[in-house]
């Protein structure tokens, strides 16, 4: 699921920004040295819910033309925060990407995930003051380097809580009704599928002949 977000994050950079390469890797410091040029770092440093989105109660899900309709938790949503940095070769060209990158991105609020789901859109944000435990500085002493300029960035993820069942197609048949001569009542009905049908009636032949 959360690769789908770096898969579309990638999308939508090396889109807006031609030349420019994305790398998932941890920025450590040996890594930093080792850089490539023209190159933006993605590092996803937490998964958590956003409680922002949580909701109370059920929903229903189903109608017509099924005759069944389900209750189920309302959709959940993850929070995935990444770091993002720039590295061009020197600190005139870091900062010149950083700008290009924060650029491109602010018109960016969505990201498309690209499956079949009907919730499959990640709300994105990028550029936002850093909340939580947390620090800057921390977050680049836990990689082991030295504080670097980024962007922090928040993608809001779909999770699939609630899978409901495959649903049938409902397929009706008139009834085949098999009365033997004589009787009023049908020794036996069966749909053209061959599945018995209960049926409390009475059906009227005539005169015999």
């Amino acid at each position: 699921m959360f690769n789908l977000v770096d898969l579309a994050l990638e999308k939508v950079i090396t889109g807006r920004l031609p030349g420019v390469r994305v790398d998932f890797t941890v920025p450590t410091r040996a890594w930093s040295t080792q850089a490539p040029k023209n190159s933006v770092n993605i590092y996803l440093y937490d998964v958590c819910e956003d409680l922002e989105r949580r909701q109370a109660g059920s929903v229903r899900v189903g109608g017509w033309p099924l005759p069944l309709v389900l209750e189920s938790d309302p959709p959940r949503y993850a929070q995935v925060s990444y770091l993002m940095s720039t590295w061009g070769g020197t600190p005139q060209d870091d900062h010149g990407l950083l700008g290009q990158l924060f650029a491109a991105l602010t018109h960016v609020h969505s990201l498309d995930l690209g499956t079949a789901d009907s919730d499959s859109t990640a709300l994105f944000h990028v550029g936002l003051p850093w909340a939580g435990d947390r620090t800057h500085a921390e977050l680049w002493n836990a990689v082991d380097n030295s504080l670097s300029p980024s962007l922090h960035a928040t993608v809001s993820v779909p999770l699939p809580a609630f899978e409901p069942p495959t649903a049938v197609p409902v397929v009706w048949h008139d009834p085949v009704v098999v009365v033997r001569p004589g009787t009023e009542r049908p020794e036996e009905t069966r749909s053209p599928a061959g599945d018995a049908l209960s049926l409390d009636m009475t059906v009227r032949t005539g005169d015999q002949q």
